[in-house]
């Protein structure tokens, strides 16, 4: 009777362990999942500076245009730097950023659509003055988009594997 309780004891000890440690690993997973999420989030809304910046240009006058082929300073040469740089930084965090290892292709996909932003981006930023407009027209959107849209089913696809369902952004909050 006496190992019998011993063993009875043993084994709730293991089982109430072994729920501990799934417990734990579905959270950590959840947090990752939220970080990614945050991630895809960055990475929208440069999608979205860069497609402004390039449809107010289409949209606008002449004089916006050469301001913006001339000036280095003008505000949508600096929207598209700023955009450049968040994309490079996203892209490099998410490049040595510490996920589980089921999530490494997710974060891949997220780093890629960042980096097609930034070199979109670049497109402008990286040229000689007397190609600005050159670089503008040579901006692929669509390239941006497939990246971004790429990158969204893998996160979805690891979301629904884990239960975290209709990730999104309000406000600046992460609500899941």
């Amino acid at each position: 009777m006496r190992y019998l309780l011993i063993a009875l004891g043993v084994i709730a000890v293991l089982g109430v362990g072994a729920l501990g440690s799934w417990a734990w690993w579905k959270l950590a997973m959840r947090k990752a999942i939220i970080g990614l999420v945050a991630r895809r989030e960055a990475i929208a809304a440069g999608r979205r500076a860069l497609e402004d910046v390039v449809s107010e240009l289409a949209e606008g006058s002449d004089e916006r245009m050469m301001a913006f082929a001339t000036d280095s300073g003008s505000e949508n040469r600096r929207s598209l730097d700023d955009v450049y740089h968040r994309m490079t930084m996203v892209a490099d965090e998410l490049e040595v950023r510490a996920v589980p290892a089921l999530m490494v292709g997710t974060a891949d996909a997220l780093g890629h659509a960042a980096r097609a932003i930034a070199d979109e981006a670049a497109k402008v930023e990286r040229v000689e003055p007397d190609e600005v407009l050159e670089g503008l027209a040579a901006i692929d959107l669509a390239a941006v988009s497939t990246a971004l849209e790429d990158a969204d089913e893998v996160l979805r696809a690891v979301s629904e594997v884990y239960g975290v369902e209709e990730a999104a952004v309000y406000g600046g909050g992460l609500y899941i």
